[in-house]
């Protein structure tokens, strides 16, 4: 049941980031995440759900009960909004966040202009 649990949710973490996702798929995401519901007290009861202090007893995690609104938004939007993100956020790291770590700390907007030309 552990495993089945953790393979769920990874099957809907892949399942949602497909390149076309139509009807099927959609019902294919909901399968996998009905299935972690279904299995993941499994994970709990094997102790491996821990915080940065302590060993996590609930699942109560926002991120979790985002999952119950990805489906919903792929038929309302065409797209998973979580991972629609996913390409602007590597070229801010690229084009903003990579140069300011060689820069000086002073005038970032210039520096970064510079290093864009």
């Amino acid at each position: 049941m552990f495993l089945g649990a953790i393979r769920a949710l990874l099957d809907f973490h892949y399942m949602a980031q497909a390149k076309v996702i139509n009807e099927a798929t959609c019902g294919q995401i909901q399968k996998a995440l009905n299935d972690f519901h279904l299995h993941k007290q499994a994970i709990l009861d094997a102790g491996t759900c821990h915080g940065k202090k302590k060993a996590i007893l609930n699942w109560y995690i926002p991120k979790l009960e985002f999952l119950q609104s990805v489906v919903p938004n792929i038929q309302l939007n065409r797209v998973a909004i979580q991972w629609s993100a996913d390409t602007m956020e590597h070229a801010h790291i690229e084009v903003v966040k990579d140069p300011t770590k060689s820069a000086n700390n002073r005038n970032h907007e210039l520096q970064i202009c510079c290093y864009l030309d």
